[in-house]
């Protein structure tokens, strides 16, 4: 879910640098590297003549819907409500009434009384 939260509302450009016809370089995320060509749309020569550069960008801004993170918000609101009361029901564990897990359980074999040994005694 969160997979087609994130590509539904990803916003993104692609960048083209085109030179003499051909793509040279395509961008979605970095930055186009361009030619070694004047960048100016105008460039004078020796003349006083204006010739085009030959080279060009083109931009394609791709937009991101918000329509499906609406409803994703809704959604995840009633997953959340779903799984936080399927949890919260079954935190508490039922015990058994009749527990004799103690039973069966002998306890150590004292030696020496520890409290003497070390002379700790609880006023």
């Amino acid at each position: 879910m969160a997979f087609l939260t994130l590509f539904s509302t990803l916003s993104f450009t692609i960048e083209k640098h085109i030179c003499n016809g051909n793509i040279s370089d395509v961008a979605v995320f970095d930055d186009l590297e361009r030619c070694n060509m004047p960048e100016e749309n105008h460039v004078k020569d020796l003349q006083g003549f204006e010739k085009e550069s030959c080279c060009k960008d083109e931009i394609h801004y791709v937009q991101g819907s918000n329509a499906e993170l609406k409803i994703s918000q809704k959604l995840q609101a009633k997953v959340f409500a779903v799984l936080f009361t399927y949890t919260y029901l079954n935190f508490f564990e039922n015990l058994e009434k009749d527990s004799t897990s103690f039973l069966s359980y002998s306890p150590p074999i004292v030696i020496k009384d520890i409290q003497v040994l070390y002379d700790t005694f609880l006023i």
